[in-house]
């Protein structure tokens, strides 16, 4: 199904009852439409997977399987968008700290899903840490309900920086050895 015609199905069936939780309604249908481009990529529909899996010689599963690790962090771009009001409604400072910080999220969150940062296979502590560092960063704002704005943005800005400042470092091999992941890309 085309992205025009699956975002037209979704929206008529899921905006009112995401306005009714209280979403605006931009945001609203820029969640529905993001969801109806992933079709591409997720059963039933995954056009774009059947296309790759002929084009790279393979069987539709696994290339399938492949979609979805890859684009797996894509699935949670949408909450993040309701998460971060301003990524949607432009404020002077609060939108360039939710982009940069929901930006280092996704990247964060590619690594943990890929199992890869660049330099170095992940283990499965360094891809919890990375996950955790990647949820702070892109849904952090949510605890403003509990905690107060200023507070929330500054774990969620502390948290991007901290994943940002981790992959950095483990790119140019400078992470301490007690926390540089031990197998190298040819031990894949």
């Amino acid at each position: 199904m085309p992205t025009p015609a699956a975002y037209v199905l979704v929206a008529a069936l899921l905006t009112a009852p995401l306005q009714e939780l209280g979403v605006a309604k931009i945001t609203a249908h820029l969640f529905v439409f993001y969801f109806a481009m992933l079709s591409a990529i997720t059963p039933p529909v995954a056009v774009g997977v059947a296309v790759a899996s002929r084009i790279a010689n393979s069987g539709f599963l696994v290339s399938a399987k492949q979609a979805l690790r890859i684009g797996a962090a894509g699935f949670l771009i949408p909450f993040a968008l309701v998460a971060n009001d301003s990524l949607v409604t432009w404020t002077l400072t609060g939108t360039p700290i939710a982009a940069f910080c929901v930006f280092i999220g996704v990247v964060a969150l590619t690594a943990v899903t890929i199992g890869f940062d660049g330099r170095h296979v992940l283990q499965l502590p360094h891809r919890l840490v990375y996950l955790a560092l990647a949820l702070g960063s892109m849904y952090g704002s949510v605890l403003s309900q509990f905690v107060g704005g200023g507070i929330a943005t500054t774990v969620q800005l502390a948290t991007a920086v901290l994943a940002l400042l981790g992959l950095s470092l483990a790119h140019i091999d400078r992470l301490p050895s007690a926390v540089t992941p031990r197998a190298e890309v040819g031990d894949r």
